[in-house]
């Protein structure tokens, strides 16, 4: 990843992507699926979840849009660099669509873990960064991945702040390679159960 946010993921081939857009009032349970198993392959494909929540509604699923919606606001909350960051042909991680989308619920940024990010900086530019991580280590540690990733960003995003750019980078470059070796049905199992459900009982 360079100084720009752009890094080294292709993007999903811009003609499939339009092929699911332009069918989604089409799709019927069989596409939806394939669907989601491209993002299993592919869990940076954010796009993908806007496809599918688009589904969902149209399928007369609003529940599980609003689920799949919220997910993917929790994994911005977790990860915001997300946000920022770029395929290798430069193209966006999140289309304009998506912004509109995600804009409809109040800043994807703002909640519990803004506060616990806004602590750890107050701490910083108050007392240095030895005692931010300090604070920061003091944290309870889960087994949740999920929120080991945030830990692993917010102490990239201390030394950013502290102006060490270069660890930050490194360490946010290593919490990215990571993250690509998981699935998203690891990431958020939560999503995936109840998706389950709803194929289940369509079977």
């Amino acid at each position: 990843m360079n100084n720009d946010g752009i890094t080294d993921l292709s993007p999903m081939p811009a003609d499939r992507v339009a092929d699911y857009k332009s069918n989604i009032a089409k799709t019927d349970y069989a596409q939806w699926l394939k669907i989601e198993n491209n993002l299993t392959v592919m869990p940076f494909w954010l796009e993908g979840h806007y496809i599918s929540a688009q589904i969902a509604l149209h399928l007369g699923h609003s529940d599980t849009a609003n689920a799949i919606k919220e997910e993917l606001q929790q994994l911005l909350l977790r990860l915001p660099m997300l946000i920022d960051f770029k395929y290798s042909d430069k193209s966006a991680f999140i289309s304009k669509d998506m912004h509109s989308w995600l804009s409809e619920k109040k800043n994807v940024q703002q909640g519990d873990v803004s506060l616990a990010a806004n602590s750890l900086l107050q701490c910083l530019n108050d007392q240095g960064l030895e005692e931010a991580l300090k604070m920061l280590n003091a944290q309870p540690i889960t087994p949740e991945l999920r929120n080991q990733f945030h830990q692993q960003y917010l102490n990239a995003q201390l030394f950013a702040h502290a102006g060490f750019n270069t660890i930050a980078q490194q360490q946010a470059q290593s919490i990215l390679l990571a993250c690509q070796n998981l699935t998203l049905s690891e990431w958020e199992p939560s999503f995936f159960e109840a998706l389950s459900d709803i194929a289940n009982n369509n079977n």
